[in-house]
């Protein structure tokens, strides 16, 4: 409740919202609403959650405790250029590697779906623990093999000047400046709050369970069922 419907839902309205007419808040705010008002569930297998093995032992947790500290979601856009794009979102505590990323996986074209070895091109969007931008381009090695493999350019995004403050620096500068552009609408809010409260009563009526998985692991175990129908699987960078 606190980092998807926040954070994550934030990340996924600014990939895929449409290009505004204009760099000002309000159209910014705008195309989000957009997004933002168009989420639902792809499906009945859309949600996993997870608590991590020593959460119930530590302070001031009550032992029936039932919060979860991992969850990873499959959603849709009901828009028509988002029609049958699958989004996966997760997060969790106490697991294996504190990182934050977007991975946009591009369609292969239909004469190279018979085509066993060649991955599917992706661009990648590191935002912790550095700020990188990456592209895996598959390609051939060579006109006569069949051979093909991934080539990995890669560019950092480091901060320059203003941009290097922290987080809730920029922030606190944006204040100073009156600067709307990197805070939410209040119609964001409630779109976001929205979709959150039906995956809750989704869950709670669909009775999806609370899966435990051991400290510094990735997480539970189902979050590679939620991917693995569609053939897809979770990315690392």
């Amino acid at each position: 409740k606190d980092m998807i419907q926040s954070h994550l839902l934030q990340l996924l309205a600014l990939v895929t919202m449409a290009m505004p007419h204009t760099l000002t808040a309000e159209a910014i705010h705008r195309e989000k609403f957009h997004i933002l008002s168009a989420l639902k569930f792809c499906d009945n297998d859309f949600l996993v959650r997870g608590q991590y093995a020593s959460y119930k032992k530590e302070k001031n947790i009550a032992p029936d405790s039932h919060t979860e500290t991992f969850a990873a979601l499959k959603l849709c856009i009901d828009q028509t250029e988002w029609a049958k794009v699958p989004i996966y979102i997760r997060t969790g505590k106490m697991v294996n590697e504190k990182s934050t990323y977007i991975t946009i996986v591009f369609r292969k074209f239909d004469f190279q779906e018979n085509i066993p070895d060649l991955k599917h091109n992706k661009l990648i969007i590191e935002l912790q623990p550095e700020a990188n931008l990456y592209f895996k381009l598959s390609n051939k090695r060579g006109g006569s093999y069949k051979e093909y493999h991934q080539v990995v350019p890669k560019e950092s995004l480091a901060c320059f000047g203003d941009d290097c403050l922290p987080e809730h620096g920029r922030l606190l500068l944006d204040i100073f400046k009156g600067e709307r552009m990197h805070f939410l609408s209040f119609n964001e809010v409630i779109a976001c709050w929205k979709f959150i409260d039906a995956v809750l009563k989704a869950a709670e009526n669909r009775k999806i369970a609370l899966e435990t998985y051991e400290d510094g692991s990735d997480g539970p175990a189902s979050q590679h069922e939620l991917l693995k129908k569609e053939g897809h699987y979770w990315h690392k960078i």
